[in-house]
């Protein structure tokens, strides 16, 4: 009997040990599971905060390679102004606006030899090679859209002196029969789009009617009279809020530069369009054999005349009408002066787009401005005129021979600087950034 509860017993302490030999496996699992769950965060959280360090990286490069890209299009800009004076001469075969060949293409360490395969130019002798390092060196590339601004009409105008001329000229635009119609269809006329444009933007309105009726149509914004500081600014003119409307009109439209001159439109880059809807009296039905003779003109040639002798030697019906006249002064020219750059850089599939307005700054020719201007004490570095008699003074780069010139501080009027214009020959172009953009 003592025997069976010996045996009794040490099974029961058998089976407590494998009990609790059972529950410290079960702990040790589920200890070792807590930790390797926060082992496997921490090296998530890890993994997330080095993708995140990477991906900033390649943002910042891809901004970084943005920029070169605006630097490289202010370089495509400066070599198409440059090369203009060989355009249209068959021994020097360069494009017409040679800013644009690259335009979609994308440019890294091969950007330079891409362009001089496609213009057929050794344009790697007139880049520095500084500019031409940094191009070899960018992480990803850039893909550029350079566009002038001077091919659209300056919906600023109508703040000017000149609104006048260019609300007869917006109501061209808006009235053409094709025009017309559509625009009936969306619940305006060509007359309501033109006074809206005029009272939102026209900084002293003479037109109470216009205002007005501005006024009684419930428009969501108020007048702002002034010009408009971007194109999107648009929509919020009744008529342009409807995407129809917007969509159809707003490539032909610019603003800038804000506060505008004449001769913003280069009859050499606009659409030919918008010239025959600029050129047709409201309600006519376009010329198309002028607008043909118009495009076959400008293909074989640039255009350097004054727009206004151009037309009225080459389509004299437009000097027959008086306001086809003074659009013509008002609104065209024949040279660019504003472009929209479009620079989209890319690196490791992260891309930073920035759009650029550049306007071209005036050559300078350093340290000897004349610029035909009067050299009222004019004190040309290294050649101080004043009161003194410049015997022996060649003044070379003047092209005069200021021997015996007693330049006291007079009037140089007259004195024409020949082998001193410095505007177009020994300068580089310059541009301004008027506005710049993220997207």
């Amino acid at each position: 009997m003592a025997i069976k509860k010996l045996i009794s017993l040490k099974n029961k302490i058998q089976y407590l040990k494998k009990k609790q030999n059972g529950f410290a496996l079960i702990f040790v699992l589920v200890f070792v599971a807590m930790i390797m769950g926060v082992v496997g965060d921490i090296v998530y959280q890890t993994q997330v905060g080095a993708r995140g360090s990477i991906e900033e990286r390649n943002g910042l490069d891809a901004q970084a390679t943005a920029l070169t890209g605006i630097e490289f299009a202010k370089i495509m800009l400066s070599l198409s102004i440059l090369s203009e004076k060989y355009q249209g001469n068959p021994l020097v075969p360069i494009p017409k606006n040679l800013y644009n060949l690259l335009n979609g293409q994308p440019i890294g360490s091969s950007g330079l030899e891409k362009l001089e395969e496609l213009s057929g130019a050794n344009i790697s002798k007139a880049i520095a090679p500084g500019i031409q390092q940094a191009l070899k060196v960018i992480p990803g590339y850039f893909v550029l859209n350079i566009s002038s601004e001077n091919s659209k009409l300056n919906l600023n105008l109508l703040q000017s002196t000149y609104s006048a001329d260019t609300q007869k000229a917006l109501l061209r635009i808006f009235s053409t029969p094709d025009s017309q119609k559509f625009i009936e269809s969306m619940g305006y006329t060509p007359q309501q789009l033109v006074d809206n444009l005029t009272s939102y933007i026209k900084i002293s309105s003479t037109n109470n009617a216009a205002a007005g009726a501005y006024d009684n149509i419930g428009a969501k914004y108020k007048a702002k009279n002034g010009g408009l500081e971007s194109l999107e600014e648009l929509r919020r003119i009744p008529g342009f809020h409807l995407d129809d409307i917007y969509n159809m009109y707003s490539p032909y439209f610019t603003i800038w530069p804000i506060v505008p001159k004449k001769g913003n439109l280069n009859i050499n880059n606009i659409p030919v369009e918008l010239v025959a809807a600029l050129l047709t009296q409201n309600g006519q039905e376009v010329n198309n054999r002028e607008m043909d003779t118009f495009e076959n003109l400008r293909e074989k040639a640039i255009i350097k005349d004054s727009p206004k002798d151009w037309f009225a030697k080459n389509l004299p019906a437009t000097k027959d009408n008086p306001d086809t006249v003074k659009i013509i002064e008002l609104l065209f020219g024949n040279t660019d002066t504003i472009y929209r750059v479009e620079s989209r850089g890319v690196v490791n599939g992260v891309e930073k787009t920035l759009v650029v307005i550049l306007q071209q700054g005036d050559f300078s020719s350093k340290g000897n401005d004349n610029k035909g201007t009067d050299n009222k004490d004019n004190d040309n570095k290294g050649n101080d005129n004043k009161g003194t008699d410049n015997k022996g003074n060649d003044n070379k780069g003047t092209g005069t021979n200021n021997k015996g010139n007693d330049n006291k501080g007079t009037d140089n009027k007259g004195n024409d600087n020949k082998g001193n214009d410095n505007k177009k020959t020994n300068s580089t172009p310059s541009f301004n950034v008027i506005y710049s953009m993220w997207k």
